[in-house]
């Protein structure tokens, strides 16, 4: 109740005064009232609930503030003033910023109604140039408040360029190191948002260095065929999976990309490694595939001959 009452008195006070400063402190109250209801605090769970239809925070809000933290606060800031200067306004470009901001909240309400399989900032990343243009927008309102606008229009969008978090001058300059190719430089989040890439080409020299005439590889993983040597002998693909009936080919016995006879059942695998044969297994971090994987990495770890750069490829010997 206190903070409540603090909030009103602050909304008298700055009523007369300038509408900019006035809406910037509000904004910057609201904001963080808002970010403290949504968050796990037991007492306003029921809250937190009664927000999460559309579910907006967790769909649109969270995914991008795990990634850029510091341009989200400062965006949620923007976002609020310029609503409560667009509202009090009668201008033609207070009409175009309610209008913008209408969509993205139209937007919002979309993605967080409906039930998607992903859950990613890159997926909601069609807001982002309506964000530029509104924090454009906000720019140009600080800006004619200053007897030298031209220097807020140059020194705030700097400020926002570093403030998003996604320029990261040593990755330009290194685009092909394996560090920044396959994210080991970045969180799980980031590395998320710019997609994960994975080292196939790594497996694939590290056998190609390493195979013996008369030796079969068998693969958890598409692409990797690609980097091979050798022809790929066999694909391993769970038939309950829900690739399976866009890979299966030639009356379900081959990999449609490479050619290579597909194996689906654990026991089939386990009958080509105890035959004797020379097998090499390419699979993965079993939290990127099926249980069947899962298992056959727990059931083969002695047999492991070489693990990928970023920790996600594995190659077995048998």
């Amino acid at each position: 109740m206190g903070l409540l009452k603090n909030y009103r008195v602050s909304l008298k006070s700055f009523r007369d005064e300038e509408p900019f400063f006035s809406s910037l402190i509000v904004s910057s109250a609201v904001s963080f009232l808002y970010v403290f209801l949504l968050s796990d605090v037991a007492l306003f769970s029921n809250a937190k609930a009664m927000l999460e239809f559309p579910n907006i925070y967790d769909f649109v809000f969270w995914p991008w503030f795990t990634v850029y933290p510091k341009l989200i606060v400062v965006l949620s800031l923007c976002l609020v003033a310029l609503l409560w200067i667009s509202v009090k306004g009668r201008s033609v470009e207070d009409g175009n910023v309610r209008l913008i901001l209408s969509v993205v909240l139209v937007m919002c309400v979309i993605v967080g109604t409906l039930k998607t399989g992903y859950v990613a900032a890159r997926y909601t990343f069609f807001l982002y140039p309506l964000f530029l243009i509104l924090i454009a927008s906000f720019v140009v309102k600080v800006a004619v408040l200053f007897s030298r606008p031209y220097i807020v229009l140059l020194s705030l969008p700097l400020a926002f360029v570093f403030m998003s978090e996604d320029f990261n001058f040593k990755h330009f300059f290194n685009v092909s190191a394996e560090e920044y190719n396959f994210r080991l430089n970045y969180s799980p989040e980031m590395a998320s948002f710019y997609y994960q890439r994975y080292d196939y080409e790594g497996a694939a020299r590290y056998i190609n260095e390493n195979i013996a005439v008369g030796d079969e590889v068998v693969s958890f993983l598409g692409v990797v065929d690609f980097y091979l040597n050798v022809p790929l002998a066999y694909r391993y693909i769970d038939r309950k999976s829900m690739e399976y009936k866009n890979l299966a080919a030639c009356d379900d016995t081959k990999d449609i990309w490479s050619n290579a006879f597909i194996v689906s059942a654990l026991d089939e695998l386990d009958s080509m490694i105890s035959s004797g044969a020379a097998v090499w297994v390419i699979s993965q971090d079993s939290s990127y595939l099926t249980r069947d994987a899962a298992e056959f990495n727990s059931r083969y770890a002695e047999n492991l001959q070489f693990v990928s750069i970023d920790g996600t490829i594995q190659v077995y010997k048998f």
